[in-house]
């Protein structure tokens, strides 16, 4: 089984995903993502390619 994380970079295998929090997040930011992350990881945890495609659109608007 393949766990995934999100992030607005992108979609990553959790067990591949190293959080270092920049200096750009304020605490509300880094509070916001500690509390939705078990939640993202939790639903992820058997993702079917639908969802993994909607995550990947959605976070590719965000990529600079």
């Amino acid at each position: 089984m393949i766990q995934f994380s999100t992030l607005l970079s992108g979609l990553y295998p959790a067990e591949e995903l190293r959080i270092e929090s920049p200096d750009t997040l304020s605490a509300e930011d880094e509070n916001f993502y500690t509390s939705i992350r078990p939640k993202l990881d939790e639903a992820l945890r058997d993702p079917q390619a639908e969802s993994i495609k909607k995550i990947m659109e959605y976070s590719s608007r965000f990529r600079e």
